[in-house]
């Protein structure tokens, strides 16, 4: 008789248990949704203090850093960004579980011109996630930022898109918007390597339906890059493009890296 109570009060602790933790992970998953969602519609500030909410009593978990530094980032705040960032990476043991830490860090640090670290924390990416087109597409970019090896950056830039068409990302949607940003980068690097209009608009123009104006991050980021390749096209049309393309990223994202940026290279072309 004794030893049956022992195991329903034990039965009955586990069950407790297990429901607790259940609960605990369903309002830790709910609490990443809302930081997406103020991420997504570009409310960093907010986001940080929502943010806030993914700390737990004992410890800080990685995914705390990674949003923390993106938000940051986005706020122009690079140096807490980066050091966010850098803690989140080394909680992580795994290459694969860091690649996302890794990617934003890469972003910061070439938000500050640290272009080498910059490209080996994509390089890293790229080794740790080798379906995933994403560090191809950055390393092209930061190729194309420092002005250097355009025709890496077309190879890189033409990976990113044929990895980006087939690879199996968490949702359609999420497919889509890393579609975008390497077309977008592809008619950056087309545009900087051989000056082919025809192909910089063709590849514009697939990318921009790809990427709904609720993302606003993604689409100031189109914006910009768009406005790099038609200025990098060099004629007074492509001039007149790029101006466009700034105004609408200003507008899409005013908070935020890209929207900041186009509108400091609107105000500094006046």
């Amino acid at each position: 008789m004794g030893t049956l109570l022992v195991v329903n009060v034990a039965l009955t602790v586990l069950a407790c248990f297990l429901f607790w933790w259940r609960q605990r992970m369903k309002n830790f998953e709910q609490a990443i949704q809302v930081v997406t969602e103020a991420y997504r519609k570009g409310e960093y500030e907010s986001g940080l203090q929502l943010a806030e909410k993914l700390k737990r009593a004992r410890s800080t978990p990685p995914v705390y850093w990674l949003f923390r530094g993106r938000m940051l980032y986005q706020l122009g705040q690079l140096k807490e960004a980066e050091y966010c960032l850098r803690r989140s990476s080394s909680m992580e043991t795994e290459p694969r579980r860091q690649a996302p830490a890794r990617e934003a860090l890469g972003k910061v640090l070439m938000e500050q011109k640290q272009y080498d670290e910059a490209i080996a924390n994509f390089e890293a990416c790229m080794e740790a996630c080798p379906a995933s087109g994403s560090g191809h597409r950055a390393l092209a970019e930061a190729w194309l930022r420092k002005g250097i090896r355009a025709g890496d950056a077309l190879g890189s830039a033409r990976l990113a898109v044929k990895i980006a068409r087939t690879e199996r990302a968490r949702t359609r949607y999420t497919q889509s918007l890393n579609l975008a940003e390497a077309l977008a980068t592809l008619a950056w690097a087309v545009a900087a390597h051989s000056s082919d209009a025809a192909e910089v608009e063709r590849l514009l123009e697939e990318a921009f339906p790809l990427c709904g104006d609720e993302y606003r991050q993604i689409r100031a980021h189109l914006h910009c890059m768009a406005a790099a390749a038609y200025s990098a096209l060099g004629t007074a049309g492509g001039r007149e493009r790029s101006a466009d393309h700034l105004q609408q990223a200003a507008a899409a994202d005013p908070q935020g890296t890209y929207g900041r940026r186009a509108a400091a290279l609107l105000e500094a072309a006046v």
